[in-house]
């Protein structure tokens, strides 16, 4: 098959060559599409049957296929385009939910590295470990989407969150020089908040090279 497609493209322009590529990154791109609804179907399945009321018993072993489902869903949208940046927070997302900090935490990381210079990646990296009890970590993600958008309220909210919990543990551990310098580096939020932006919508690609 791989011969065939070869010799194909021998025969093709180079315009028509860039053509087939195309269609054969959108072909991908649907497919992990695809995947992504199916994992968050099975997720929020999973989500109602543990809310079910208490007079009822919860079926666990239904539930834990329902989210290994999501889990083997997510990782074939990945696999099938890697390009798409809210599979990895909803994949992240879907690991913390079932205590699976370790796997998490990879995803997050390769969500760093696929999306360095994206502001919504960046936040949910630093959030990540902000609610891990990290804010050292968290702060060099949130450092770098400041760069990127300094005005932006989401963006300040957190730097401040970061910075004055470091201070808080620097003051525990009686580092109080350390904690001294982190309060007077403490940015200042802005007066007015910018509205979040959505998440949602058309699929977030990442661009050659990212």
């Amino acid at each position: 098959m791989a011969r065939g497609k070869e010799l194909l493209r021998q025969n093709l322009s180079a315009e028509a060559c860039k053509v087939v590529d195309e269609l054969t990154a959108h072909r991908k791109t649907a497919i992990a599409l695809v995947y992504q609804h199916l994992a968050n179907q099975f997720a929020k399945e999973a989500m109602r049957e543990e809310r079910v009321p208490s007079i009822f018993s919860i079926d666990t072993e239904y539930v834990e296929t329902l989210r290994e489902r999501a889990d083997h869903f997510f990782g074939e949208s990945q696999r099938s385009d890697p390009r798409l940046r809210d599979v990895y927070v909803e994949y992240g997302q879907l690991l913390e939910s079932t205590g699976q900090q370790d796997r998490a935490d990879s995803v997050y990381a390769e969500l760093g590295r696929r999306f360095s210079d994206d502001v919504d990646a960046l936040l949910a990296i630093g959030q990540w470990f902000h609610q891990q009890g990290e804010p050292d970590k968290a702060r060099r993600y949130v450092q770098r989407a400041h760069e990127l958008k300094p005005r932006d309220g989401q963006v300040a909210q957190l730097m401040w969150e970061t910075t004055t919990e470091v201070a808080r543990q620097a003051v525990a551990a009686r580092q109080f020089e350390l904690a001294s310098q982190e309060l007077e580096t403490l940015p200042m939020p802005p007066n007015n908040w910018s509205r979040p932006r959505p998440t949602r919508g058309r699929p977030v690609i990442a661009t050659p090279g990212r």
